[in-house]
């Protein structure tokens, strides 16, 4: 199984017409940041799930990722094959590791929405963090790598 981050209209487009749902129609929100949509597909490529996170902050301050909703084909409920998947996702998205680099996306997101791009873009400038966005395909993570090196993680310390 493969976890993808669908970030373009077109990624999300293809992923309604393959799922029979409307994930097209969060491409503004996707382009915002309001909205993170995950397929997880398997192994010849075939969409088994469609996945959106929200961003939200918890009761200590720090961001995390809040499941919304995970549907299958035509809305139904997703595969059991894709569970492996869908819990190392949502396990990175609730691992300190993501929330500390979400902090940065969060008030990136409050610079834009209350002081407009100016001052989103002084935000970013001041970063030291700047080569992490960068590396991070301009602020978004890569959790298709970052899922994949979970499920790694823990095959391995399931055999130890």
């Amino acid at each position: 199984m493969k976890v993808l981050q669908l970030t373009n209209p077109m990624q999300l487009a293809e992923e309604g017409v393959r799922m029979g749902n409307c994930v097209a129609t969060y491409s503004a929100q996707c382009a915002t940041g309001n909205a993170y949509i995950f397929s997880i597909r398997d192994a010849s490529g075939k969409s088994c799930a469609t996945i959106e996170y929200r961003l939200s902050r918890s009761a200590t301050g720090l961001p995390e990722f809040i499941l919304i909703q995970k549907k299958g084909f035509q809305n139904a409920s997703p595969d059991t094959k894709c569970d492996e998947a869908l819990h190392a996702l949502h396990r990175y998205t609730k691992s300190p590791e993501s929330r500390h680099k979400m902090l940065t996306l969060v008030v990136y997101q409050k610079a834009s929405e209350f002081g407009g791009a100016d001052m989103a873009n002084k935000y970013l400038r001041s970063l030291t963090f700047m080569k992490f966005l960068e590396k991070e395909a301009a602020g978004r993570i890569n959790f298709e790598q970052l899922v994949t090196k979970a499920i790694e993680q823990e095959k391995i310390f399931q055999q130890l």
